[in-house]
Protein backbone atom coordinates (compact mmCIF):
# COMPACT_ATOMS: atom_id res chain seq x y z
CA UNK A 1 0.00 0.00 0.00
CA UNK A 2 3.27 2.12 0.06
CA UNK A 3 3.73 1.88 -3.39
CA UNK A 4 1.46 4.52 -5.13
CA UNK A 5 1.67 3.61 -8.63
CA UNK A 6 0.87 0.30 -8.00
CA UNK A 7 -2.22 1.12 -5.94
CA UNK A 8 -3.39 3.48 -8.70
CA UNK A 9 -3.23 0.98 -11.21
CA UNK A 10 -4.85 -1.75 -9.35
CA UNK A 11 -7.81 0.99 -8.58
CA UNK A 12 -7.85 1.78 -12.33
CA UNK A 13 -7.79 -1.69 -13.81
CA UNK A 14 -10.36 -2.72 -10.87
CA UNK A 15 -12.31 0.16 -12.16
CA UNK A 16 -12.38 -0.87 -15.62
CA UNK A 17 -10.42 2.57 -16.00
CA UNK A 18 -6.78 3.92 -17.72
CA UNK A 19 -4.11 6.49 -17.94
CA UNK A 20 -1.19 6.94 -19.85
CA UNK A 21 1.71 5.30 -19.11
CA UNK A 22 3.58 8.41 -19.33
CA UNK A 23 1.36 10.43 -16.72
CA UNK A 24 1.49 7.30 -14.30
CA UNK A 25 5.02 7.54 -14.67
CA UNK A 26 4.95 11.38 -12.43
CA UNK A 27 3.59 9.35 -9.68
CA UNK A 28 6.44 9.01 -7.13
CA UNK A 29 5.18 7.21 -3.39
CA UNK A 30 5.56 10.74 -1.44
CA UNK A 31 2.51 12.25 -3.35
CA UNK A 32 -0.87 12.06 -2.59
CA UNK A 33 -3.09 11.30 -5.25
CA UNK A 34 -6.72 11.71 -5.92
CA UNK A 35 -9.03 10.71 -8.24
CA UNK A 36 -12.46 13.08 -9.08
CA UNK A 37 -14.91 11.95 -11.72
CA UNK A 38 -16.28 14.86 -13.95
CA UNK A 39 -19.69 15.32 -11.85
CA UNK A 40 -16.71 16.28 -8.78
CA UNK A 41 -17.42 12.57 -6.68
CA UNK A 42 -13.94 11.47 -5.38
CA UNK A 43 -13.45 8.37 -6.67
CA UNK A 44 -9.62 7.58 -4.93
CA UNK A 45 -7.33 8.78 -2.82
CA UNK A 46 -4.28 7.60 -1.68
CA UNK A 47 -3.59 5.50 1.73
CA UNK A 48 -0.19 7.87 2.23
CA UNK A 49 -2.77 10.74 3.42
CA UNK A 50 -2.96 8.43 6.67
CA UNK A 51 0.34 9.39 7.78
CA UNK A 52 -0.75 13.18 8.01
CA UNK A 53 -4.08 13.67 8.83
CA UNK A 54 -5.70 13.27 12.07
CA UNK A 55 -8.78 11.51 10.65
CA UNK A 56 -9.85 8.24 10.68
CA UNK A 57 -9.91 5.87 7.52
CA UNK A 58 -13.60 5.60 8.01
CA UNK A 59 -14.33 9.80 8.03
CA UNK A 60 -12.26 9.83 5.31
CA UNK A 61 -14.18 7.45 2.92
CA UNK A 62 -17.18 8.01 4.68
CA UNK A 63 -17.80 11.87 4.95
CA UNK A 64 -18.07 14.54 2.40
CA UNK A 65 -15.07 16.57 1.93
CA UNK A 66 -16.58 19.94 3.03
CA UNK A 67 -17.86 18.15 6.38
CA UNK A 68 -14.47 17.46 7.01
CA UNK A 69 -12.32 20.52 5.77
CA UNK A 70 -12.43 24.25 4.77
CA UNK A 71 -9.97 25.93 2.31
CA UNK A 72 -9.62 29.63 1.73
CA UNK A 73 -12.17 30.61 -0.84
CA UNK A 74 -9.85 32.38 -3.60
CA UNK A 75 -7.67 29.15 -3.39
CA UNK A 76 -10.72 27.22 -3.76
CA UNK A 77 -11.93 28.68 -6.77
CA UNK A 78 -8.11 28.95 -8.54
CA UNK A 79 -8.42 25.00 -7.97
CA UNK A 80 -12.41 24.52 -9.45
CA UNK A 81 -11.30 26.83 -12.68
CA UNK A 82 -8.40 24.56 -12.80
CA UNK A 83 -10.43 21.63 -12.94
CA UNK A 84 -13.36 23.40 -15.04
CA UNK A 85 -10.84 24.25 -17.98
CA UNK A 86 -9.20 20.86 -17.32
CA UNK A 87 -12.87 18.36 -18.07
CA UNK A 88 -13.10 21.29 -20.72
CA UNK A 89 -10.30 20.35 -23.30
CA UNK A 90 -10.78 19.15 -26.40
CA UNK A 91 -8.28 16.81 -26.11
CA UNK A 92 -7.40 15.38 -23.45
CA UNK A 93 -4.17 15.97 -21.86
CA UNK A 94 -1.86 15.94 -18.60
CA UNK A 95 -1.81 19.85 -17.14
CA UNK A 96 0.71 20.81 -14.88
CA UNK A 97 -1.18 23.52 -12.37
CA UNK A 98 1.07 24.45 -9.60
CA UNK A 99 -1.26 25.43 -7.88
CA UNK A 100 -0.62 26.25 -4.01
CA UNK A 101 -3.67 25.42 -1.40
CA UNK A 102 -3.97 25.26 2.11
CA UNK A 103 -7.37 23.21 3.75
CA UNK A 104 -8.12 23.28 7.49
CA UNK A 105 -9.31 20.17 9.36
CA UNK A 106 -13.36 21.43 10.01
CA UNK A 107 -13.89 18.28 12.71
CA UNK A 108 -10.97 17.38 14.83
CA UNK A 109 -9.43 18.36 18.11
CA UNK A 110 -6.19 18.96 16.09
CA UNK A 111 -7.19 21.09 13.20
CA UNK A 112 -4.46 20.12 11.56
CA UNK A 113 -3.59 22.98 8.59
CA UNK A 114 -2.33 20.87 5.42
CA UNK A 115 -0.13 23.36 2.87
CA UNK A 116 0.12 21.19 -0.51
CA UNK A 117 0.26 22.33 -3.95
CA UNK A 118 -1.81 20.61 -6.88
CA UNK A 119 1.38 19.86 -9.59
CA UNK A 120 -1.08 17.40 -11.64
CA UNK A 121 -4.02 17.01 -13.56
CA UNK A 122 -3.96 13.65 -15.26
CA UNK A 123 -6.42 12.43 -17.76
CA UNK A 124 -7.93 8.92 -16.92
CA UNK A 125 -10.28 7.66 -19.68
CA UNK A 126 -13.09 4.56 -19.44
CA UNK A 127 -11.59 2.53 -23.14
CA UNK A 128 -11.25 5.81 -24.86
CA UNK A 129 -13.75 8.46 -23.01
CA UNK A 130 -12.38 11.32 -20.97
CA UNK A 131 -13.96 9.69 -17.76
CA UNK A 132 -12.06 11.29 -14.62
CA UNK A 133 -8.92 13.48 -13.16
CA UNK A 134 -6.36 12.29 -11.40
CA UNK A 135 -4.79 14.73 -9.24
CA UNK A 136 -0.98 14.56 -7.79
CA UNK A 137 -0.85 16.90 -5.02
CA UNK A 138 2.30 17.32 -3.05
CA UNK A 139 2.98 17.94 0.29
CA UNK A 140 4.36 21.15 0.87
CA UNK A 141 4.09 21.28 5.02
CA UNK A 142 7.78 22.71 6.01
CA UNK A 143 7.45 20.68 8.94
CA UNK A 144 7.49 16.99 9.36
CA UNK A 145 3.37 17.26 10.78
CA UNK A 146 1.09 19.58 9.67
CA UNK A 147 0.64 22.71 12.19
CA UNK A 148 -2.25 23.16 14.49
CA UNK A 149 -4.65 25.57 13.81
CA UNK A 150 -4.22 29.25 15.57
CA UNK A 151 -7.62 31.32 15.74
Amino acid sequence: MTNNRLFVETYLNTAGLNARSEDLDLIQDDHFIEIYNKNGMHLFRSLNILEISSYTFEDLCCRQWQHLYERPADEQEKILAAATHFFQLKEPTRVETSLPFRVIEKDTLERLIYDAETKWLVPVFRQSSFEAALTILLDRNTEALPQFFKP
